[in-house]
């Protein structure tokens, strides 16, 4: 049995190599021939093997050892991409045993153990793989756009921003925490939360509406605010749980107390009435006022710390 490793492919100019394909054919032939997702070959595979938006296929990909392969790997618009391609591959041996034909008899020089030697085999540096891809696009493969998480530095680390209202939108928007095309993500989500916790503005900082969708008000230059956690607890969204009921995604809710009675115990006395035990004022006169405390709030013990929110 014998597996085919595709994993992460790039393009020639280094980038993730997003919905790429990898067609299998017999040797020398453009008749596509099957491929499998486990070594026992119950599960053939699509032909072509399609990659994620980040560039990467299936680790393995198993072959028929009966049959001579060749894999030509393509972009999405299926065009070649000549170093990844090879023709055959899954060569059948006889059973004289080594084919010597794939033995190369070679020196191994200074210059193929050297610092550039991976680079050079490759066709390009491993760095230059990340280098064209924007702060936003490397969130959007880690899927962090949108998470919100507690921070201990008082200013946001790359790639996120401080929950402080602070606008977002384009860089034309005037946003006040960041106007940059990489907030187009997070914006997007923001924009599909509730309009009245939410309000639009335009670049001018005026009152406005959401327009058709949330990338045609981006490209207008819209504004939207962040989340406001300062000094805030957060709470898990009910979500029709029935717990906290009424509420919408992202919505702020006041301080309460829940809806409760205090029992005063009072007792008779041989001039007739009642009286509390805690004087013998007349019925309808306040005894005294207790208080509970100094604080302007109720709250449990806590430590402060920054949330940010990533972009």
């Amino acid at each position: 049995m014998q597996a085919y490793q595709l994993g992460y492919r790039v393009t020639t100019a280094g980038a993730p190599l997003n919905a790429g394909k990898a067609y299998f054919y017999l040797t020398g032939t453009t008749t596509l021939a099957n491929v499998f997702e486990d070594d026992a070959l119950t599960t053939p595979l699509s032909n072509p093997v399609v990659a994620d938006s980040a560039g990467f296929f299936p680790e393995l990909v198993y072959l028929d050892p009966t049959k001579e392969y060749r894999v030509v790997i393509k972009t999405s618009a299926d065009v070649t991409i000549a170093k990844y391609s090879a023709d055959p591959i899954n060569t059948i041996e006889g059973s004289s045993g080594v084919n010597t034909a794939d033995i190369v008899d070679e020196a191994v020089t200074a210059a193929k153990l050297g610092p550039t030697a991976i680079e050079d085999k490759l066709g390009f540096t491993p760095q230059a793989a990340f280098a064209g891809l924007t702060s936003a696009a490397i969130n959007a493969l880690l899927n962090r756009v949108g998470i919100v998480e507690p921070y201990i530095g008082t200013t946001a680390p790359g790639g996120a921003l401080i929950c402080n209202g602070g606008t977002i939108g384009s860089a034309s928007s005037g946003g006040t925490s960041r106007a940059n095309a990489d907030t187009a993500t997070l914006f997007a989500l923001i924009w599909a939360l509730n309009a009245t916790d939410y309000p639009i503005t335009t670049s001018a900082g005026a009152g406005s509406t959401r327009g058709a969708n949330a990338a045609a008000d981006f490209a207008a230059n819209k504004r939207l605010p962040l989340p406001d956690l300062r000094g805030e607890f957060v709470r898990g969204w009910d979500n029709s749980r029935g717990v906290d009921t009424s509420r919408v995604l992202g919505s702020a809710q006041t301080d309460e107390f829940e809806q409760h009675s205090h029992n005063i115990l009072v007792f008779s006395n041989s001039f007739g009435g009642t009286r509390a035990l805690s004087g013998l004022n007349t019925a309808g006169t306040t005894l005294a006022t207790e208080t509970a405390g100094t604080a302007s709030e109720t709250r449990p013990r806590n430590v402060a710390l920054n949330y940010i929110i990533r972009y």
